[in-house]
C-alpha cells in the first residue's frame, strides 16, 4: 500500500485517512505459509506531527492458516496493527525506532506484512481440542480412530513398567 503525503505537506496536525481492500500475496512466516482468499481491509491514518509523519495502521480479515497439529487449513480472523513515525530528515539518532522518509510517499507493504505475522499465534490450531494426527500410521485423529495398537510403552519407560511388574509379583 502506497500513500501519497505530498498535501500533509507543511500543515501540522493535519491527518489523511485511507482504506484499501485487497488480497496479500501469500507470507512465510514461522509456523509455514499464510495465505489470503478474501480481501483484508487496511486502513491507515497519517498525521503531520511537525518534524514528520506518525501512521496508524490496521488490517483486519481472514487467513488460512495450517494447524499444527493435524495439518488441514483453516480460516482464522485477523487483526493486526502498527505505529511508526517517519521522520523528514535525520535527527542524528542511531538507535531510534523512527525512520527517515524518503520523498512523499510512503510504501507500508513491509510494516502491513509485518504486523500480520506478529499477530499470528505461535501455534495455529483448528480447534482447542484437536487430537492431531496418529504418530504411527499418519491418520488424522480428528476424522475417527484409527487402527493401530494403543498400549504400546515409549521405551524410555519400559523400565518402570518391569519394575511394577514385579512388585505386583512380590504382593501375590
Amino acid at each position: 500500500m502506497r500513500i501519497n503525503i505530498s498535501q500533509l505537506e507543511g500543515k501540522t496536525g493535519q491527518s489523511l485517512r485511507v482504506t484499501e481492500d485487497k488480497i496479500l500475496s501469500p507470507i512465510n512466516g514461522a509456523g509455514g505459509e499464510v495465505s489470503f482468499k478474501n480481501p483484508l481491509h487496511f486502513a491507515v491514518e497519517v498525521t503531520n506531527v511537525g518534524d514528520g509523519y506518525w501512521v496508524e495502521g490496521r488490517v483486519s480479515g481472514k487467513c488460512i492458516l495450517k494447524c499444527a497439529r493435524c495439518l488441514d487449513e483453516f480460516m482464522a480472523p485477523l487483526h493486526a496493527s502498527f505505529t511508526q513515525k517517519y521522520l523528514t530528515e535525520a535527527k542524528g539518532k542511531e538507535a531510534s525506532d523512527e525512520e527517515v522518509l524518503d520523498g512523499d510517499e510512503l510504501d507500508l507493504e513491509d510494516k502491513f506484512r509485518e504486523s500480520i505475522l506478529l499477530a499470528l499465534p505461535m501455534k495455529a490450531l483448528c480447534r482447542e481440542d484437536c487430537p492431531g494426527i496418529c504418530p504411527r500410521c499418519g491418520a488424522n485423529l480428528k476424522e475417527g480412530d484409527c487402527k493401530c495398537p494403543r498400549n504400546d510403552i515409549d521405551p524410555r519407560w519400559a523400565v518402570l513398567g518391569d519394575l511394577l511388574r514385579d512388585q505386583q509379583k512380590g504382593v501375590d
